[in-house]
This record gives C-alpha cells, structure tokens and sequence, in this order.
C-alpha cells in the first residue's frame, strides 16, 4: 500500500441468509430497491403489492419476517394483519409496518395488531435490512410472540 493511503473500512454487510422476507408495498419502485439490497444480503425475497396477493404469499412463501405497508389496494394492512389472525393456516409471521404516516386512520388501526415495529418513511436499504435482521433474531429466540390466535 503506498505511503500515507490507508485502507477504507469495509462497509458494514448484512448477513439475511436463510431469512424469507415478504415486502408489501403498492409502490414497485419502493418494492424493487427494498428487494435488490435484502437479496444482496442473501434473503429470500417475495413481494406483493396488494392485500390478496400479500395473503396468498404468506400461506405459500411462509416468510420469517413480513414487511407491509398499511395502504394497500385489495385489502389495507390492518385486513391482512385481521386475516393473519383469524386464519390458522396462515403463519404467525412476526410484522415490520413500514408506512408515510399520512392516513392517521389506517394507522390507528394497524397499531391494534401485534407488531415488531412500526416505521415511517423513508427508511434506507441498509435501516430496513438490520432491522429484518433484529427481528428475523428475536422471534426466532421468542418464538414469534404476540400473535394468539382467536
């Protein structure tokens, strides 16, 4: 190495191998580059932009950890969040709500539900992923609580 350079720290890299993520949003942009990084960092990823789809993929991809958005065309947040109640064939995955906080309504519905943390936009790629990786940790140690079936 020449006199005076000193090497660059390397960037900080996220370990998600073996974590399924299921990414809801109704904006693809937002979906794609979420998707991209958590990838990067070896998840397994599958993405929905509306309420039905986002039910179909957590009774198919079983994901470790789902991300939603609580504005969703095709049932909102809090009917898929009532659906994972409700249904037993769903999985109790643990929820990260990642929302603009615009709709105060939908938002007083969404925080009645069981969830892992609730966080406005904009949150970074690398935010998102440490997170999905905090709670990929912990429910697998508590053993996805605090979602009792009815």
């Amino acid at each position: 190495m020449a006199e005076g350079i000193q090497s660059l720290p390397q960037l900080e890299r996220c370990d998600l191998s073996g974590v399924r993520v299921l990414l809801v949003d109704p904006d693809e942009a937002t979906l794609e580059g979420y998707e991209r990084y958590l990838a990067e960092c070896g998840a397994a990823v599958a993405r929905a932009t509306g309420g039905v789809e986002c039910v179909a993929l957590l009774r198919d991809f079983r994901p470790h950890v789902l991300v939603l958005e609580p504005e969703l065309p095709w049932g909102s947040g809090s009917g898929v969040l009532s659906w994972m109640l409700e249904d037993s064939e769903l999985p109790t995955t643990p929820v990260i709500v990642l929302t603009t906080g615009r709709d105060l309504d939908q938002l007083r519905q969404i925080i009645k539900f069981p969830l892992y943390d609730l966080v406005v936009k904009p949150l970074s790629d690398r935010q998102l992923a440490k997170k999905v990786r905090w709670v990929a940790d912990t429910s697998s140690n508590l053993g996805n609580v605090g979602w009792p079936r009815k």
